[in-house]
């Protein structure tokens, strides 16, 4: 049981390190590193910070959750974003190599 709990406690904590504060400090996770993409603002052009990476990723799993539209949004949206990227005002873009 406690190596259970200790699992689940460092699978938090390295989403958390991934998803919101190496995501919002460079605009890339691990994976969106590997994909070469980034996630920016769209007003500045920089990463969008800890907190709006993670307001983001609650978003998305509230859409995601609620109507499974969100993930499909990008294929006729003109600007290629899903709803949680359209509140937050974010742009997911290809990176040079």
């Amino acid at each position: 049981m406690i190596l259970f709990f200790l699992g689940f406690v460092a699978s938090i904590a390295l989403s958390l390190w991934n998803r919101v504060f190496r995501q919002g400090r460079t605009g890339q996770s691990v994976g969106k590193t590997a994909l070469s993409i980034q996630l920016i603002d769209a007003a500045t052009s920089e990463p969008i910070g800890a907190g709006r990476s993670f307001l983001r990723d609650f978003l998305a799993g509230l859409f995601n959750n609620a109507c499974f539209l969100n993930l499909l949004w990008p294929l006729w949206d003109d600007q290629r974003q899903t709803w949680h990227d359209k509140v937050i005002n974010t742009y997911v873009i290809k990176t040079s190599v």
